[in-house]
């Protein structure tokens, strides 16, 4: 049988100097764990959160998403806390359980705007990657086993290294070039930072997180929880 999992990081900390884009948003993180928990009940999957930062202990909490390749499973689906998986998200394990490496990408690559083509060329420089490569970001992810098994060699090299700005992003790309170069590339709806998705809505940009208001959310986006007060009245932990 299969073993899949819904993978999420949630990492307390009062200290995010170097990462004040992380700023927490603790409405917006209830609401998508409760989502993430409701759907891996209804795609008969495991529910998995890190809340410490026990695996890389020097490390920032964007970093202990690399516990996944100490996990046993065949498939994850890792989520930022500022993805929230919508109503009428089909099951994305089925739908693209044919890809090792499934991501939805940085930015809107077909605009093929000068900004656009200068960060892509690079990323590209980076990553040693060919000009076609499209980088992809790293807040939803679908990991098959296979590829953890490739790489997890290697990984570990790149974690120190100053070139990287965007931190676990940039060593996910890499590790993706460093395996020829090619992932299943996510469709806009599958979660985009930049745009509201249509099955997963990543709230990435500081523009749309941190004025997020969960009750006008909710209701905008018919999720089950109507009351006036907080979502943590609704929100069931096991």
């Amino acid at each position: 049988m299969i073993k899949r999992a819904i993978l999420q990081v949630n990492v307390k900390i009062p200290d995010h100097t170097g990462f004040k884009r992380f700023k927490p948003v603790p409405d917006l993180y209830e609401l998508s764990e409760k989502q993430a928990r409701s759907f891996s009940k209804k795609w008969s999957v495991d529910y998995v959160q890190i809340n410490d930062c026990d695996y890389l202990p020097d490390k920032h909490p964007v970093f202990q998403r690399f516990k996944i390749y100490e996990m046993d499973y065949d498939e994850i689906l890792y989520l930022d806390m500022d993805a929230i998986i919508l109503n009428r998200c089909p099951n994305i394990f089925d739908l693209f359980k044919e890809h090792t490496f499934s991501a939805v990408r940085n930015y809107d690559w077909d605009k093929n705007t000068e900004k656009y083509n200068n960060y892509r060329e690079d990323a590209c420089r980076l990553y040693n990657a060919k000009t076609n490569y499209r980088p992809f970001c790293s807040g939803v992810m679908l990991i098959k086993k296979e590829f953890l098994d490739s790489t997890k060699n290697l990984w570990r090299q790149y974690l120190n290294e100053k070139k990287y700005k965007a931190h676990d992003q940039d060593i996910l790309n890499q590790l993706v070039v460093d395996m020829g170069g090619k992932y299943n590339e996510l469709g806009e709806e599958w979660g985009a930072w930049y745009r509201t998705g249509k099955y997963i809505d990543h709230l990435g940009g500081p523009f749309r997180k941190f004025d997020f208001n969960v009750l006008d959310y909710i209701k905008k986006h018919n999720l089950p929880y109507d009351d006036e007060n907080s979502l943590t009245k609704f929100f069931e932990r096991p």
